[in-house]
Order: C-alpha cells, then sequence, then structure tokens
C-alpha cells in the first residue's frame, strides 16, 4: 500500500488526491464510500451494503471482497428513505471520526442512491445536479477532506456506459432492411452488461462509426477520445483543460443534433468529469464497477432471509479466514484447487 501511495502522489500531481498525500503522513490511507442496493431471492427484501474501498490498494485486489472494508449492511422491505439515510450518515461521520483510521475522501455510487445520500431531488428531476445546487447542511462535509460538490465522482459505469453511450448512440444505429440476419438492437440485448458495453464503445468503434450517419461521426469519436484521455494512468494540467474543453464542445454540440429535451442528467454530467478527475485521477480509479461485485458477494452468503444479519457476518468472517489460510505455505494444494473449483460461478454442463 505505502508503494502505491508513492506511486499515486508522483503520476498524479494534477490532482487534489496526491495533494492530500502529501499533506498527510506516510501512514495515512484514504478511502471511496459507496452505498447500493442488491435484489435477494426474496422480492421482498433488498440487501444496502455501506462499504469503503481503499484507494492505495492496487488494482484489480483493491475491488475484491477481502480488500474491500463492510461497515454495514440494510436489509429493507422497502426502498430506504432519505431520513433513514440521513441517520446512515450520521453514523458514518461518528464512524470515521472516531474508529476508522482512514479519511473518508469521496462517495462514488448509481445516481439513484446518490440522490438518496446527497439528500437531493431525483437525477431525472429539475436542479438535480450535486456540483451545480450545494446548498443546506450534509453530515460528511464535516469530515476533513470531505467536500460536498468535488468528493461526489462521476460514475462511469451508469453514467457513461449505461447512459450515454447504450441509450443515445447504440440506438441510432441502423443498417439496411435487406440484410438477411439483423444484429439485435440494443433494447433486446437484455443480457448485455457494462463491461460488454464498455468493451463494444472502446473495441467496437469502428464498426459503430460504419454504421452512423457522417454528422454523428466527429462527436462519437470525440467522446471516445475524451473517455481514452481520462482513463490514462498519469493525468496532468493539460489532460485536465483538454477533457474539461473537449466536453463542453460536446454537450453544445449533442444540444443542437438532438435538441434540448433530450439534455439528460447524464450529459450534464459529462460536463463534471474533469472535475472527478482534477480531485481523484484516471476515472477507473473510482468507477462502480469497482463495488458492484460485492453485493453479489452477500446475497450469495445468505440461505434465507430470517437472521440474516448473523448469517452474513459468520460467512463473512469465514470467506476472510479461508483467503488467509490459503497463502499459507503449508496449505494443501488439492484443497486449493478443490476451493477453486466450488467457487467458481460459471456452469460447465458435462
Amino acid at each position: 500500500m505505502k508503494r502505491q501511495r508513492k506511486i499515486y502522489k508522483e503520476s498524479l500531481q494534477a490532482t487534489k488526491y496526491s495533494h492530500i498525500l502529501n499533506s498527510e503522513s506516510e501512514e495515512s490511507f484514504t478511502m471511496i464510500l459507496n452505498i447500493d442496493g442488491a435484489v435477494t431471492k426474496n422480492k421482498h427484501v433488498s440487501l444496502w451494503p455501506i462499504t469503503f474501498m481503499i484507494n492505495e490498494i492496487p488494482l484489480p485486489n483493491r475491488r475484491y471482497s477481502e480488500s474491500i472494508i463492510l461497515d454495514g449492511i440494510l436489509p429493507t422491505p422497502n426502498h430506504p428513505t432519505k431520513k433513514l439515510f440521513r441517520t446512515i450518515l450520521d453514523m458514518i461521520y461518528q464512524e470515521c471520526e472516531q474508529n476508522i483510521k482512514f479519511f473518508l475522501i469521496a462517495l462514488c455510487t448509481d445516481k439513484p442512491a446518490q440522490s438518496l445520500l446527497t439528500n437531493m431531488v431525483s437525477h431525472n428531476a429539475n436542479y438535480s445536479c450535486t456540483q451545480c445546487f450545494t446548498e443546506g447542511p450534509y453530515p460528511l462535509t464535516k469530515l476533513k477532506y470531505y467536500s460536498f460538490g468535488e468528493s461526489i465522482l462521476f460514475d462511469s459505469l451508469y453514467t457513461l456506459y449505461l447512459g450515454v453511450f447504450k441509450k443515445f448512440w447504440l440506438s441510432s444505429v441502423i443498417i439496411p432492411t435487406t440484410t438477411s440476419r439483423r444484429f439485435r438492437t440494443i433494447k433486446h440485448i437484455a443480457r448485455f452488461k457494462a463491461n460488454e458495453f464498455r468493451s463494444l464503445m472502446h473495441h467496437g468503434s469502428t464498426v459503430l462509426l460504419q454504421a452512423m450517419l457522417t454528422k454523428y461521426h466527429r462527436r462519437f469519436a470525440l467522446l471516445l477520445t475524451v473517455v481514452n484521455i481520462a482513463s490514462k494512468d498519469i493525468i496532468d494540467n493539460y489532460d485536465i483543460i483538454l477533457i474539461k474543453g473537449l466536453l463542453h464542445q460536446y454537450v453544445k454540440d449533442w444540444q443542437k443534433i438532438f435538441d434540448l429535451r433530450h439534455m439528460s442528467s447524464n450529459i450534464h454530467s459529462l460536463l463534471r468529469i474533469h472535475e472527478s478527475i482534477q480531485y481523484l485521477g484516471p476515472l477507473y480509479m473510482y468507477s462502480t464497477f469497482n463495488f458492484e461485485s460485492m453485493g453479489h458477494d452477500l446475497v450469495y452468503m445468505i440461505h434465507g432471509m430470517t437472521h440474516c444479519g448473523p448469517q452474513l457476518i459468520s460467512n463473512l468472517q469465514y470467506y476472510r479466514q479461508a483467503i488467509i489460510d490459503v497463502f499459507k505455505h503449508d496449505y494443501p494444494e488439492k484443497l486449493f484447487y478443490f476451493n477453486e473449483s466450488i467457487l467458481s460461478r460459471r456452469l460447465v454442463s458435462k
């Protein structure tokens, strides 16, 4: 962790994150907060894990279940209320001030959870941008390095890949009706995951450009260029200025082509990408991609919703202890491969 901390101090000098690392001792570390709902087998109950991810653990290890701090789990029969989340935020503040010796510096969630956590209107309502409108008290702003606007990070999973790219660009792809076997439009690709849309955007872009009208080429290429710059390992001030300028032009062009009624929350959020990068570095460091598997892992640890809390605690303890035991030099090799086979979620038919 100390080695990764040193790397970030040098490669992300243009960010506030680097300033935080330089301002604190080598023994200090930082965290990102995530809260999201996970569907269970019981349709009347959902789980809302409260998790912290430590930024100084190298990727991909930092997003594994054994590396993430599970601060609590909220089982709810209905969608949680803002009043309930306000109580949770007060508890998180107390935890960060008194018990957890790390600095909480940012929040990264999807937009519905973000509106709950920030006590704001839904993301598709008027005046819903957390960067544009920041009036009112908020528990976490009492923390040393948490600022209401810049600490609420841009999420590339839901806003970019499942928002801007999936909803707008892919839905506009048209192919000749004489084609004998048409590929399905996006509304029929129900099983596509965010990772697939990300791969399609980056690796299938040449095909997509050929299927688009000429007037769309420049706009899509502009968006793809910005995302690639925003995903660089080393970010400098010029990159931040360039990203800001290109995205402002992109949003202007968007309104001219698609009209004002298609200026959704996701499109507006593109104007804030440079702020998240200036605060914490490249997009891959804080996307909800890093938290997606956590909720599913917790659901798999429950074998019934009765006493789900004790089940989770005991099974999570067993799981983490097993990971520690695996790395011991006297751990049986046959048992290791047996565990690997039963932990695999991929079903192999014979």
